[in-house]
């Protein structure tokens, strides 16, 4: 009976061991291929917002309307990458609604003015310019 222990462990345990060993090496794989995943659907998420967002301002940049184009930017699911300038445009144009509305020239140029900072800043959301 001793024997048969004996040899049940020398062959059990190495299969064990190794069944261990892999599945680790798999988790390890997994955990890897899922930062991968989350490091392309980063970059899609970014060029979609790029190829969005400039389609939202063009109104604004071809006709100084800015009806809706704030809740059109909020829509969009900004990449961690332009939160400051997603930010940036919606106070923006917050600044605009309001300044229309109470008849206030200069938060309507503070929004406008505000706007073509983030323009120089990030030259991509022109059309025009590309």
């Amino acid at each position: 009976m001793k024997k048969f222990r004996k040899l049940f462990l020398v062959l059990i345990l190495p299969v064990i061991f190794s069944g261990c060993l892999f599945r680790n090496k798999a988790i390890e794989s997994t955990a890897a291929d899922d930062q991968n995943e989350e490091k392309i659907s980063g970059r899609q998420q970014e060029k979609s917002y790029e190829e969005s967002l400039p389609k939202i301002l063009q109104l604004f940049f071809e006709n100084q309307n800015h009806l809706g184009l704030k809740e059109k930017i909020l829509e969009l699911r900004a990449p961690a990458k332009y939160l400051d300038l997603h930010f940036n445009l919606v106070v923006a144009f917050e600044l605009i609604e309001q300044g229309k509305a109470e008849n206030d020239q200069k938060k309507v140029d503070s929004g406008i003015n505000k706007i073509r900072d983030l323009e120089k800043k990030y030259p991509w959301l022109d059309q025009n310019n590309n």
